[in-house]
């Protein structure tokens, strides 16, 4: 990197480093149609990444902004292909051939990363105009000169547009591992790269997945074999994903002590810990390291945990000893066992695991009452939560089709905003199977609550903004689509 940024430096006159970040964006964002502010915002969080330091560090040599050299572009002061092509020749000609490569597949990994940013939480396809633009950037910084008898409409060269990984140290550090419940497996793209919970003991019902997914500013991205070399394990590919979990989550996460009162007449209370505070906390389920500080806080050589909803991971002592009766343990894992039946939750597992040394070492077994209560409670709470989210829907038609509105009345906004998910989810769901679907729901929402503030307003709608992005992905993942099988179109706001 510093013979890098000693060579643009003697170079000064030669820019193109500087504006070769926003001229490959320009190029693939806006093959589909107009950038948008948001892609823009994308695009400044990618770079935040450690893979793209190369290419951040190349443009601060020179003092260069985003904004300035997009509004170059736009204004039609630079020819992007012509750019890229003196950037070639300044990287061959200035640099070792090392740097240069490094350089140039940073572009080449921001230009894929661009498109899978802009699609969402999973797994994307490419269109046809995005693969040719980055097929042209390949080809400008002369990362296809050795297949150039290979014809350009050519399938094998169009694949050319997806990102490898070779060895384990090509592999990101912003993969992680990623639990999914049991029946996940059968709703993704059977290309999806996964695996199962790593024990020396019998399989059980509700035993979840493990995917592998790059952490996006704004979404995450499940690998897919297509992206890795044939020799890649998937042992492999599991440590490298488990070591970034180690690494994130022994910097930003603890243990934290939890209880509750198990009954009012006897005064008991059932404890434990719980990691949370990060969207990969229940992954700390495949983490020895993990696992061994809750085994040294709870003073246990033995513990009990359970990992029911994304982000949170719990955990509790497992003794003979008098301190600690059976129905607390119990009830402990009664309390956290609900969390998976909470239809605002995204939920991995019910299932309790026995864990010794930091390994889960087996599970406990005739635990069907407690998750029935579980989600019996659960249940009952959500009820009481629908009844302060009124919502009823009206479906409209003319001559393209049928759309759906929904209107809803939210007395608490902390209730809108945990359900909201659940709620939308269920009426597409119903849409989809209308024949003359024609893939458009509107909400729009009526606050009620007392505690409500007009300034608030902005910041609900950039929330239900948010969602309907994320929901609008999740839909693509499971196939919902309008009659015509195009995009399902969400839009929430709130209108008071």
């Amino acid at each position: 990197m510093a013979v890098l940024k000693q060579q643009v430096e003697s170079f000064n006159s030669l820019s193109c480093t500087a504006k070769a970040p926003a001229i490959v964006f320009m190029q693939v964002a806006s093959a589909d149609g107009a950038i948008d502010k948001k892609a823009v915002k994308r695009l400044t969080k990618l770079l935040h990444f450690k893979d793209y330091k190369i290419l951040v560090d190349a443009m601060r040599c020179e003092g260069s902004s985003l904004a300035s050299v997009l509004d170059l572009i736009q204004s039609n002061q630079i020819q992007p292909l012509e750019e890229l092509r003196k950037l070639r020749s300044f990287l061959d000609s200035a640099c070792p051939e090392e740097t240069a490569l490094s350089y140039k597949t940073a572009l080449l990994k921001l230009a894929h990363d661009i498109t899978v940013t802009s699609g969402g939480l999973f797994v994307s396809k490419l269109s046809q105009k995005q693969k040719v633009a980055i097929v042209t950037i390949a080809s400008e910084l002369g990362l296809l000169d050795d297949i150039n008898d290979v014809p350009a409409n050519n399938s094998a060269r169009a694949q050319l547009s997806q990102i490898h990984y070779a060895t384990t140290a090509d592999l990101p550090d912003h993969l992680y591992p990623v639990l999914k419940p049991a029946g996940w497996a059968d709703d993704v793209n059977s290309d999806v790269v996964m695996s199962g919970i790593n024990t020396n003991r019998s399989i059980h019902a509700n035993d979840p997945v493990v995917g592998y997914a790059l952490d996006l500013p704004e979404a995450i991205e499940f690998l897919v074999k297509t992206s890795l070399d044939d020799s890649l394990s998937i042992t492999e590919i599991h440590d490298k994903a488990l070591q970034n979990l180690n690494r994130r989550l022994l910097a930003a996460t603890q243990w934290h002590e939890l209880s509750h009162q198990v009954s009012e007449m006897t005064g008991n209370v059932a404890s434990g810990l719980v990691l949370n505070g990060d969207y990969f906390s229940s992954e700390a389920l495949l983490s020895r390291e993990l696992l061994n500080l809750a085994h040294k806080k709870l003073d246990a050589s033995m513990m009990m945990v359970i990992a029911p909803e994304r982000g949170k991971l719990f955990a509790a002592k497992i003794t003979n000893e008098d301190e600690q009766t059976e129905s607390e343990l119990l009830a402990f894992a009664s309390a956290a066992v609900t969390n998976y039946f909470k239809p605002e939750q995204a939920p991995i597992s019910p299932n309790v695991w026995i864990v010794r040394d930091g390994l889960l070492v087996g599970q406990i077994e005739g635990m069907d009452g407690i998750i029935s209560t579980a989600k019996q409670y659960a249940e009952e709470q959500a009820q009481q939560e629908e009844d302060k989210l009124i919502h009823t829907a009206k479906a409209f038609a003319d001559d393209s089709g049928v759309a759906v509105k929904v209107d809803v009345v939210a007395h608490d906004i902390d209730i809108l905003l945990r359900n909201m998910q659940h709620l939308i989810r269920g009426y597409v769901q119903q849409a989809v199977q209308h024949q003359q679907f024609k893939g458009v729901l509107s909400v729009t929402v009526d606050i009620r609550d007392p505690e409500y503030q007009p300034e608030m307003k902005i910041y609900l709608n950039e929330q239900l903004d948010d969602m309907s992005q994320f929901l609008s992905n999740q839909f693509k993942l499971l196939g919902l689509a309008c009659k015509d099988d195009s995009e399902i179109q969400l839009s929430c706001y709130v209108e008071r």
